[in-house]
């Protein structure tokens, strides 16, 4: 369609993928930060209890931001987490060594010298690092990409309807314009006539005239001055009309060639509608394996408004995957007596019509509203 610019298009494919990284991007960045953040107020713990000796600093340490990562929710959505806590001389806190580990539980230690090492590692400060990754394929990457995605198709339908009222605007005006220019020709065809009539009628006339004019010339010479006087008005008048005459014809030749170019134009507008049908009818095809859709049928979902669109092409989703979940409205028998139609509704005045076909495939014939039930209950009874 002429009217659905290139540019959108292409932004509406290429938006999603770099929206797409950069939130990914900004995400992680973000929710690094907030770690950060909220680790730095936890992995000490209670550090009364540490300078008491009760607890060794790494086991209070490990415990404190394991617990912190057990309790994190975002985790489950793909979200990966990498922890290091080291002292500013080097010495690793976190994430314990497996021998570390088993010494901690099998040897329980002095609490004076556990208080006197606990008090060395904390004076010696705290580097923190913490690196936060969301990994592609995963639930929420995969909802950042498909919030993306339909929020690209959605563009894309906008501009689509835009572009096709402006078509059938265009082609409005286009007919009443055939239909201007065909009166107009119409009316000069019918001054042609008269034209023609009124010249035939000055032959006669002038013809007549020169008969008189003879016989008045052997009658008496004083009357020949105005015989010619009204010969010449004659023949000026004739040739006058033979001007307008020819300038009319000029016009209808003209209003002609502007009719034949508007029914070219008209014929082009025709051709990107079935080309819009083609094109939702190939989608649907690529996207729906396990269902045939009729042509009527998308002819009759493009029609629909947008949000009856989406809940049209819900139940088209249904009976492609799983069709025992499509809630059947009531069966509708075509007038052969040969075939038994399913009605579905959806979005409340949405119609869809199927049957059962070969092989328990279904085949969509009819979608439409309340307002066009009854053209899809007639076509339906063809079956």
């Amino acid at each position: 369609m002429k009217y659905l610019s290139l540019k959108i298009l292409v932004m509406c494919i290429l938006a999603p993928p770099v929206l797409y990284i950069v939130t990914v991007l900004v995400i992680e960045n973000r929710l690094q930060h907030r770690y950060t953040d909220e680790l730095e107020g936890r992995f000490l713990g209670n550090s009364q209890a540490l300078l008491s000796g009760n607890d060794r600093l790494k086991d209070a340490i490990n415990k404190n931001i394991t617990g912190y990562l057990d309790g994190n929710r975002l985790l489950s959505w793909g979200i990966e987490i990498t922890i290091t806590l080291k002292t500013k001389s080097g010495s690793l806190l976190y994430p314990a060594r497996l021998e570390e580990t088993r010494d901690a539980v099998t040897l329980p230690g002095d609490p004076i010298k556990i208080a006197a090492e606990n008090f060395k590692l904390m004076s010696e400060g705290f580097m923190l690092d913490v690196d936060v990754g969301i990994d592609h394929n995963t639930p929420l990457s995969n909802t950042v990409l498909g919030f993306y995605i339909l929020t690209s198709l959605a563009v894309m339908v906008f501009y689509y309807r835009s572009g096709l009222a402006k078509a059938n605007k265009a082609e409005q005006y286009f007919n009443k314009e055939i239909e201007r220019l065909k009166t107009l020709s119409s009316d000069y065809s019918e001054k042609m006539h008269l034209l023609d009539r009124k010249r035939t009628a000055l032959k006669i006339k002038f013809e007549a005239a020169k008969s008189e004019l003879k016989d008045e010339k052997q009658k008496a010479s004083r009357n020949e001055d105005e015989m010619i006087n009204e010969i010449v008005s004659l023949e000026k008048e004739l040739d006058r009309n033979l001007a307008l005459q020819q300038q009319q014809q000029k016009e209808i030749e003209a209003f002609s060639l502007r009719i034949a170019e508007l029914e070219k134009e008209n014929q082009k507008q025709t051709l990107h509608s079935d080309k819009g049908t083609d094109s939702a009818h190939k989608r649907f095809k690529a996207l729906y394996k396990n269902v045939s859709i009729h042509k009527r049928a998308v002819t009759g979902f493009l029609d629909l408004s947008d949000a009856m669109k989406i809940k049209g092409e819900e139940m088209i989703y249904l009976l492609n995957s799983d069709p025992s979940k499509v809630p059947i409205k009531r069966k509708v028998f075509s007038r052969k007596g040969n075939e038994t139609i399913l009605e579905v509704r959806f979005a409340y005045k949405g119609r869809l019509y199927f049957r059962k076909v070969k092989d328990k495939n279904i085949e969509i014939v009819a979608i439409g509203s309340k307002n066009t039930q009854t053209k899809d209950l007639d076509f339906l009874g063809t079956f």
